[in-house]
């Protein structure tokens, strides 16, 4: 398996979003867990990039909450306390339950026909305990919804919220049974977009977004910290 952060010649085109997005995938997915510094040089010489996208790309990730610039200390990504992992799962439940009752009035038969291959292939992969393409297929879920919604403001805050907690949704996803059973709240969530009821979209949306919080933090406690468990990168 190649570099995740080894660019190929036709991503050398529109560099700086290119160099912003692999970074920001490397510390979604994982890679870079919260804690860990992020050196410029390094990094440049991984994506065999001069440093200016990197630090153009750094600076954008901090307006967004995924990384911290400190004095002497440069650049980490973000490791958020409990309160904090509570308080940005609590902004997701309330952003994603008003991107599906939005998308329950707007979203079209293509997007219904995409959600309902999801939902079918994330029980393929809860049954045979493909936790990877699991954790994949729950984002894709969740970006069809945002897609329906056609709210780009809503996209746009949204998708810095679920940035800052995306390490930590997969402490949720790597759950024993929790792939199947967010499989089955997705196919509940699709029923209600099938039927354009916004108030049953946004009250289920909302419990789906309850239910991995509650996981999470129950995990985060056991760990007795709010920073990403040891072990778990990559989960």
């Amino acid at each position: 398996m190649g570099d995740i952060l080894e660019l190929s010649l036709e991503e050398q085109q529109s560099l700086r979003d290119k160099v912003y997005a692999k970074i920001k995938q490397a510390i979604t997915e994982g890679v870079f867990p919260p804690g860990t510094r992020l050196v410029e040089n390094e990094l440049a010489e991984r994506l065999k990039v001069s440093r200016t996208p990197v630090r153009e790309a750094l600076l954008r990730l901090s307006r967004e909450g995924l990384v911290t610039v400190l004095p002497r200390r440069g650049v980490l990504v973000e490791s958020l306390s409990l309160k904090d992992v509570e308080e940005v799962f609590l902004l997701r439940e309330v952003l994603e339950g008003l991107a599906g009752a939005l998308a329950a009035q707007r979203i079209t038969e293509n997007e219904i026909k995409k959600l309902e291959d999801v939902v079918k292939a994330s029980l393929e992969a809860a049954e045979r305990n493909d936790q990877e393409e699991a954790i994949r297929l729950n984002g894709v879920f969740h970006s069809i919804i945002l897609e329906a919604a056609k709210s780009p403001r809503l996209t746009e805050l949204l998708n810095v919220v679920l940035g800052q907690i995306s390490t930590y949704r997969r402490i949720s996803m790597s759950q024993p049974g929790r792939p199947r059973a967010a499989a089955e709240e997705h196919a509940r969530i699709l029923n209600a977009l099938k039927d354009n009821n916004p108030e049953e979209a946004e009250t289920l949306l909302r419990q789906h977004a309850s239910n991995a919080r509650e996981i999470v933090t129950s995990v985060l406690r056991q760990q007795g910290t709010g920073e990403y468990p040891a072990g778990k990168q990559g989960a």
